[in-house]
């Protein structure tokens, strides 16, 4: 007999808490587009100053760096995340 009552109890409380969560998702697809994100709006602005800063600051930073590796210590993984190839770095040459 208290098996029975413990599975009941398990049963209905489930149910319950599936009924809350189905109305919850329901009540999303009403009202999707009528309420929007605030941090997207802030997103939507701050995104472009970020690209900004990365494109005017941070690039000619790093190029101005890996132009001279040997002052720096700039690798070749570095030149080529800047997009920079093989700057300041010579081709090998062949002995033969």
């Amino acid at each position: 007999m208290a098996k029975r009552f413990v599975t009941l109890v398990i049963t209905v409380s489930l149910l319950a808490g599936t009924v809350g969560i189905a109305a919850a998702a329901e009540d999303e697809f009403t009202t999707r587009g009528t309420r929007d994100n605030p941090g997207r709006w802030v997103a939507y602005f701050v995104a472009p100053v970020g690209w900004i800063l990365d494109t005017f600051i941070a690039k000619p930073i790093g190029f101005v760096a890996c132009v001279a590796p040997d002052l720096t210590g700039c690798t070749a993984n570095d030149r080529r995340s800047l997009g920079m190839g093989s700057v300041g770095v010579e081709a090998p040459t062949s002995d033969e």
